[in-house]
């Protein structure tokens, strides 16, 4: 009937969700899977071909659930419905006598997290008494939240959704534009601290969109690290078909680099492959040999990785010899030691 079917591998009373890839980007139709209690279904609309490479990552133990009470010092056990564990609890009020600026006027989205610990007895205690007596919400930070854009005008800024209130760490967010996943720093977020008084969250990202982009924005339970873009904005990132051979020659420019101490990481379907393990470099031919016994995948990515001594001027200023590098310069390429 045009769709895949897959199991859920629920947890518990937890909820578990996916996010599928198609040869190492988002899948266009992710939005439109269908879960049901164990499983989940995903329509298909072309075909594929047994080299085409699907990739599911599975996130269990969600809970997105939104509890509202109050914690006095006489009666402070918290009902947490038997759904919230204890360990993932976070507490949230929507208001905080410590801001910066706490005469700008603010609207109804806010919320502050608070510090809270947890007797002998069992009993949630707070660092600032302030919060006694006062409505609190409690959340857990094992959360799945997701909303999408069709761009249909120029935009770099986009207002998220009142079902990321308690989304807090920027770390937690995936980004994808036209399915393929934002580094963190080509994309920054508004979100309320006691220091940055503001009351909407907006993402702000470092490409303009255009009439037909899509952006994708996940919050997920924790950081998802080991996940590569699969192609880069900058020239510094190349791809290449891959055929039955195992030895291929760098391209140029980039071959050129090598004899000057720099470096390539190589990814297939997301996933950096390890040096000497799955693929070794000849410095000297210019040429990548994959081991036998790793199997050669659609396509490969390889980024470049270059090392480059500035120096200093007369007035302290450091420069850069802009001819060694053979890409755009921007101040997100550099790491200075």
């Amino acid at each position: 009937d045009g769709n895949l079917r897959m199991l859920r591998l629920k947890q518990n009373n937890h909820s578990t969700f996916v996010l599928p890839f198609v040869n190492g980007e988002l899948y266009e139709m992710h939005d439109q899977i269908k879960y049901t209690l164990n499983g989940f279904s995903l329509p298909i609309y072309k075909e594929y071909t047994e080299d085409d490479v699907f990739e599911f990552v599975y996130f269990q133990d969600i809970d997105n659930a939104t509890i509202t009470g109050k914690v006095t010092k006489e009666d402070s056990l918290v009902s947490l419905d038997g759904y919230i564990e204890k360990k993932d609890l976070l507490v949230y009020a929507d208001k905080n006598v410590h801001m910066t600026y706490p005469t700008i006027g603010y609207n109804s989205r806010l919320a502050y997290r608070i510090d809270y610990t947890w007797d002998q007895n069992k009993q949630m205690s707070f660092d600032d008494d302030y919060y006694y007596g006062r409505p609190l919400t409690f959340v857990s930070k094992n959360r799945f939240i997701y909303c999408g854009y069709n761009i249909r005008q120029n935009l770099f800024k986009f207002k998220l959704s009142d079902e990321f209130k308690y989304c807090d760490n920027q770390l937690q967010f995936v980004v994808f534009i036209n399915g393929r996943k934002l580094n963190n720093d080509e994309y920054n977020l508004t979100i309320l601290k006691n220091t940055r008084p503001f009351d909407d969250l907006y993402l702000y990202s470092a490409k303009t969109l255009h009439p037909g982009d899509k952006l994708d924005v996940f919050y997920i339970p924790y950081p998802l690290n080991g996940m590569a873009m699969y192609k880069s904005q900058q020239d510094t990132t190349i791809s290449i078909t891959t055929n039955e051979n195992k030895t291929y020659d760098i391209p140029v420019p980039y071959h050129s680099y090598l004899s000057d101490g720099n470096t390539i990481e190589v990814y297939s379907n997301l996933k950096q492959l390890i040096p000497d393990t799955e693929y070794e470099i000849d410095p000297t031919s210019l040429t990548i040999t994959f081991k036998d016994t790793f199997k050669m995948p659609k396509g490969l990515v390889f980024k470049m990785i270059y090392k480059h001594k500035a120096g200093f001027n007369e007035s302290g200023y450091i420069y850069i010899n802009k001819d060694k590098i053979p890409f755009p310069l921007t101040k997100e390429l550099f790491f200075v030691f």
